[in-house]
């Protein structure tokens, strides 16, 4: 009788797991961006994010979706801070390229390469929308450091939660900058601002992925969890977090977005 009772409780759990989203597959979101002042590449992941955005638009998620459009083309290499990534309760929880490609427009009478991406996506749709008590402050991160130059910076939480802060290079390759072996994992307070390194036994060195490069991009991500979710792939790469972001209810967390550069031409201060 005992383990009929507990059956019973696990599918009325597992059916309670499922009434909080469903996934809905989109198929041929494009998105597009023209090479101007910026490299191809940076073109085809700015056409990326667009080919995503619309997928969130045919899915049937309206919600802020402009403005999520205005903040992720922006290309002004400022440092965000305080950034939700639960501008909607959808979001993109997997995707496959169908098709890359450039083309050849004309603009004024000037010939120009335009990046194009075709995508098949993958949107959940919450029902529980984003926790706005729920938050933190970032600050003290520069949008331009020397090379070899150390990071420092601080985030202060609303509410006691768990930290994670990943950083990403100038080719969106990542590693999990806190928690870490020097640094461990614990459950931070609300209210109490925390100061990155945590501790003086280390230093968050800042260097390009491409030392002969004059300029690179990188990012970091900090991200706020009600409870301690772990990151469990082997690839760690920007598109891959987002992912494992997405999976987590939008009322459970949120997330701040930080991009800065390192330049050679940046003094060490």
């Amino acid at each position: 009788m005992r383990r009929n009772l507990l059956t019973v409780m696990l599918l009325a759990n597992a059916t309670w797991l499922a009434a909080q989203y469903r996934d809905i597959p989109v198929k041929g979101a494009q998105g597009e961006w023209t090479v101007s002042n910026i490299t191809p590449e940076e073109a085809t992941e700015k056409a990326l994010v667009e080919a995503k955005i619309n997928a969130l638009r045919k899915s049937g998620v309206e919600e802020n979706v402009s403005s999520m459009a205005t903040l992720f083309s922006d290309n002004s290499g400022q440092a965000y801070a305080e950034i939700s990534t639960n501008e909607t309760r959808g979001t993109i929880i997997d995707f496959a390229i169908v098709e890359q490609k450039p083309e050849i427009i004309t603009m004024d009478g000037t010939n120009m390469v335009r990046m194009k991406v075709t995508i098949d996506a993958t949107v959940r749709i919450y029902e529980k929308s984003a926790d706005p008590s729920f938050a933190i402050k970032i600050k003290g991160i520069k949008a331009v450091y020397a090379q070899d130059a150390s990071l420092s910076f601080s985030v202060t939480p609303n509410k006691k939660g768990y930290l994670k802060i990943f950083v990403f290079e100038h080719d969106l390759s990542g590693a999990l900058l806190y928690p870490n072996p020097d640094e461990p994992n614990r459950l931070c307070e609300a209210g109490r601002q925390i100061d990155f390194p945590t501790t003086n036994r280390i230093t968050y060195r800042l260097t390009k992925h491409n030392p002969l490069s004059d300029e690179e991009t990188n990012r970091m991500i900090v991200v706020y969890t009600k409870d301690d979710v772990p990151y469990m792939k082997t690839q760690m790469d920007y598109h891959s977090v987002l992912n494992w972001l997405a999976r987590i209810s939008p009322d459970r967390q949120t997330a701040g977005f930080v991009q800065y550069k390192i330049s050679k031409n940046q003094r060490v201060l």
